[in-house]
């Protein structure tokens, strides 16, 4: 999973931060009632902010119920229960199967096809099927990518899993706010946006380990060294050239991310929205982008 979508704590209300993991509580609970308990333990952050943004443009209000946890056995707590819930848990199951796909797909190792092999019943309960066509379709498409020597634009490359959630928010199959085709474009460019900087970040974050076979025993794919380390530069090398360009490309996106938030007709959790948005991207930025 990603592990990059994340609110900055200090700049959010009290109140605020509670809702968010709330929300978190809330999908562990969903997953836990659908998948069972196993598969509970591939939930973070990201799939929370997917089902805040959701919530927020659903017409339906989110329902509030009270229930022990698993964490907390002798404590009630509060949880949500919506459609925007249910939506990302079935999201949160599909990604971790393609990712124990891509897996299996990328080395010879037996562990994934074993993790595969278990995880596949979980995997079979999903309701929202389009996930699965969505998923399918472009991680085939990254995988010819990542597996081919011609070259490629970063654009190319990054298309797939930008087009994934763009096409994850605006095929949201519930009605939203001000429900349009203009307004699920909209929905479509931010995801697409978002998608493309944490797709670009999580490379940042791997290009040095992906660089060097004496810490991976193989180079593994990094879509920013795939588009432009031509010459095969060396690690030191290849960054110190391409440093303000990555700059300028990930600073740009999230501005992007910005804009387009301006666009949807968000009715509740916007402090938490603009919060993730407008501050949490550019701290986990700034965080990795300081240690290169």
């Amino acid at each position: 999973m990603f592990g990059y979508i994340l609110p900055l704590k200090n700049e959010l209300k009290v109140k605020d931060f509670n809702k968010f993991r709330t929300y978190y509580c809330s999908i562990c609970s969903a997953i836990k009632n659908k998948f069972g308990n196993i598969p509970r333990i591939g939930l973070n952050y990201d799939i929370t902010f997917f089902a805040i943004l959701l919530d927020g443009l659903t017409v339906e209000d989110s329902k509030k119920f009270t229930s022990s946890c698993i964490k907390h056995p002798l404590e009630k707590r509060e949880f949500f229960s919506s459609n925007a819930i249910d939506y990302s848990s079935d999201l949160n199951i599909s990604l971790i199967y393609y990712k124990l796909l891509d897996d299996k797909l990328d080395n010879n190792s037996l562990v994934p096809p074993l993790l595969l092999k278990l995880f596949y019943p979980f995997y079979k309960k999903i309701t929202f099927k389009n996930l699965d066509n969505i998923l399918n379709e472009n991680l085939s498409n990254l995988h010819i990518i990542e597996n081919s020597s011609s070259l490629y634009s970063l654009d190319e490359i990054c298309h797939p899993f930008s087009d994934i959630i763009g096409k994850i928010l605006k095929e949201y199959p519930y009605e939203i706010n001000e429900d349009s085709p203009l307004t699920r474009n909209n929905l479509y460019n931010f995801g697409y946006s978002f998608g493309k900087w944490i797709y670009l970040i999580d490379a940042l974050d791997d290009l040095k380990a992906d660089m060097e076979p004496t810490v991976r025993k193989n180079i593994n794919f990094n879509p920013i060294e795939k588009a432009f380390n031509i010459n095969n530069l060396p690690y030191e090398s290849f960054i110190k050239s391409i440093k303000s360009n990555i700059d300028f490309i990930l600073i740009s996106l999230i501005a992007n991310c910005t804009e387009n938030l301006k666009k949807l007709p968000i009715k509740s959790n916007k402090e938490i929205i603009e919060n993730v948005i407008n501050l949490g991207l550019m701290n986990v930025y700034t965080n990795i982008f300081t240690k290169l």
